[in-house]
C-alpha cells in the first residue's frame, strides 16, 4: 500500500465520522456501556472470590483448631 493511499484512507475515516456524528455517538455509548457491564460484573466475581477464599482460610483454621486434630497434638508425635 502506498502511503498517498494509507492518508486518504485516514482523511475519509475522519470526514465519515464527522459526517455520521449521531452513529458515531452512539457506537461510543455501546461500547462504553458494554465495558462498563463487564468491569462491574469483573468486580462482582473478584469480590465474591475474594469472600468465599476468607471464609475458607478462616474456617480451615478455626475448624481445625476446634477440634483439637493437629498433628503436633497427637500422642503418636505428629505421625499417624
Amino acid at each position: 500500500m502506498k502511503i498517498s493511499t494509507l492518508f486518504y484512507t485516514i482523511r475519509q475515516g475522519f470526514a465519515n465520522i464527522f459526517r455520521n456524528k449521531w452513529y458515531s455517538l452512539a457506537s461510543i455509548a455501546t461500547i462504553s456501556a458494554c465495558l462498563f457491564l463487564f468491569g462491574l460484573f469483573y468486580a462482582i466475581v473478584v469480590n465474591f472470590q475474594s469472600i468465599v477464599m476468607k471464609a475458607y482460610g478462616d474456617a480451615d483454621s478455626h475448624g481445625a483448631a476446634d477440634r483439637g486434630d493437629r498433628a503436633d497434638d497427637s500422642p503418636a508425635g505428629g505421625s499417624v
